[in-house]
């Protein structure tokens, strides 16, 4: 072989390491980079209105001491999703709208009741947008969430990020299970979703950003409002800040429970670590019984006692936690399932037992509504503060 012809190869080679590596890299000025995403339905049409809200790179950049710039701008577009707001989004946005990275997709609760199917075939249906973002529901207008500054956090879709996973860590009213994608899951099962509902504290929306200027930060703001509960696509009620805790406690989508007791007339706060559940449906004749069991490592973490931490408190404030569970689980199953709400997933536990009897059960729809449940807990008391004998003040 002559020496030109194995040489040529070898000089490809070596020069294709010269080549970028990103053949098809945007700059970040080309870029519209969406942090939070709103959809409604268009009032008296069968349209939805899409809002994009995209930051602003020299708003986050600011420097110290130099006046507060708008972080983001929301953008409004009304079409049907899919068909036509890839056309029109050019026409406003002078930039190429980028969407892996949006923080969170906040939905009307209208548009909740009205069903998902369409958003999420959106949303799936194409490479550039997931669902592996948080969902949420806004019982206020959507306008009002999406074109408002919010205080301490520049970027809105990352403050309601963090008010699920700091809810999730530190009380479990919310679960980080709260995803698009764990919508998709439980569609096709029948399984019930719940997902964080959010308001707006205020009466109007705070569109400019000397808001942030202004010491007072519950005004104009968002917090946690409750729980939409969804069956298939479809938001179908609600559930309030406390019974989000039950629902995730009996479901294991936290690993965090916060309680507080009243033991002797006076407050003790616990809150469950490393929480751990087992449920096992058995047949007993023609009698269904799911038995639930709690475990869990707690934390003392606020005890208002007159007396001295002893064994004997322990052992009083472990009992009364337990029973607690015990009782308000109880109470939380029969309140659900006079809505007709399966929260346990049972009927979807007996499409999962194998044999003709069971096969036989699990036909019935509304088998779920006549097992019954048997919930106990276990929690033992494993830290508290360093405070033994309380102050008295005397």
């Amino acid at each position: 072989m002559p020496p030109a012809i194995w040489k040529l190869p070898v000089v490809l080679i070596l020069a294709s390491f010269l080549l970028a590596g990103c053949w098809d890299m945007k700059e970040i000025n080309q870029l519209a980079i969406v942090n939070l995403i709103g959809v409604d339905t268009h009032k008296n049409t069968d349209k939805q209105e899409l809002y994009y809200q995209v930051i602003n790179p020299k708003g986050i950049a600011t420097q110290a001491g130099a006046p507060e710039k708008a972080t983001v701008y929301t953008y409004r577009f009304i079409g049907r999703l899919g068909d036509q707001f890839e056309d029109i989004s050019p026409d406003v946005i002078p930039r190429q709208l980028f969407t892996q990275h949006y923080q969170a997709i906040v939905v009307s609760e209208r548009y909740a009741k009205s069903g998902l199917r369409e958003l999420l075939n959106f949303k799936e249906g194409h490479p550039e947008r997931g669902t592996n973002v948080y969902l949420l529901v806004s019982d206020a207008p959507i306008d009002r969430i999406m074109d408002s500054f919010i205080p301490l956090e520049p970027l809105p879709g990352r403050s309601m990020r963090s008010i699920i996973e700091n809810q999730s860590e530190m009380t479990g009213r919310i679960s980080t299970h709260t995803r698009m994608k764990d919508l998709i899951e439980n569609m096709e099962t029948g399984q019930i979703s719940v997902f964080p509902i959010i308001t707006y504290i205020g009466e109007k929306s705070s569109e400019n950003s000397n808001r942030l200027e202004h010491i007072q930060g519950t005004n104009g703001n968002i917090a946690l409002l409750g729980g939409a509960l969804f069956i298939h696509d479809r938001m179908v009620g609600k559930l309030t800040k406390d019974e989000m805790k039950w629902y995730n406690l009996l479901n294991r989508k936290h690993e965090r429970f916060l309680e507080t007791l009243v033991i002797n007339g006076e407050s003790v706060q616990v809150k469950t670590l490393n929480t751990r559940l087992m449920k096992k449906l058995e047949l007993h004749g023609e009698e269904l019984i799911l038995h639930i069991q709690i475990f869990a490592n707690t934390n003392l973490i606020f005890n208002d006692q007159k007396v001295p931490t002893t064994t004997t408190l322990f052992n009083q404030i472990e009992a009364e936690f337990n029973q607690r569970i015990q009782k308000e689980s109880q109470r939380f199953i029969e309140d659900s399932r006079k809505k007709g709400w399966d929260v346990l997933g049972i009927q979807y536990l007996l499409h999962l037992k194998k044999g003709a009897q069971w096969k036989r059960l699990a036909e019935d729809k509304d088998r779920w509504k006549k097992v019954k449940v048997v919930i106990s807990s276990h929690n033992k008391i494993e830290t508290i503060g360093s405070l033994i004998s309380p102050y008295k003040g005397e």
